[in-house]
């Protein structure tokens, strides 16, 4: 016991979980307000999720991460499917079913087999599986036009790196306040 080194208080004779010093926080190489700085950055990434539906071209299904929207919905056990994220963590898709999007300027759009992966960050429409129902697109320097038939069907605008779908932003927040509110009672 001479030679323990306690990691809490630096002396020796006993291990730190036998300390009686109260727990001390590990000295940083960094100053103080690079290490708040740090934290601040940190927590901003945990507590922040993409609540917007995002239109990725390397997705080959669509993927939801809420069950609103959803017309018809087929659940799965736990750990039947999974879905790969682009940094190569996999996520259990929880059900599959036809998810009904409301975008600004009144047209619906339906995606069939639709992955519920509630984990997820963002919720994806699949640029792929669109194009092979012969939608269209159309590449401006900061959005996305969706085409069908030749028509503008839906538009997407670059955000932070990201393509976002435009939603009827007041069907999506009756919706959701009548979700909430179904949820307290």
């Amino acid at each position: 016991m001479a030679r323990v080194t306690c990691y809490n208080y630096r002396k020796k004779g006993h291990y730190a979980r036998d300390c009686p010093k109260p727990t001390q926080v590990p000295s940083s190489s960094f100053p103080i307000d690079q290490l708040c700085e740090l934290l601040v950055c940190s927590h901003a990434f945990v507590a922040n999720s993409f609540t917007n539906w995002i239109v990725d071209l390397g997705a080959n299904k669509h993927v939801v991460r809420d069950r609103v929207g959803f017309v018809n919905f087929h659940p799965c056990p736990v750990g039947l499917q999974t879905v790969t994220l682009g940094n190569g963590t996999a996520e259990d898709v929880l059900g599959v079913g036809m998810n009904r999007l409301k975008l600004r300027g009144g047209n619906s759009l339906l995606l069939h087999d639709a992955l519920y992966a509630p984990r997820v960050r963002c919720s994806l429409v699949s640029y792929v599986s669109l194009m092979k129902l012969g939608f269209q697109f159309v590449s401006r320097i900061d959005s996305l036009d969706i085409l069908y038939g030749g028509n503008l069907f839906g538009h997407a605008s670059l955000i932070d790196d990201f393509l976002v779908l435009d939603l009827d932003e007041h069907y999506y927040s009756n919706k959701m306040s009548s979700v909430f509110v179904s949820s307290v009672d």
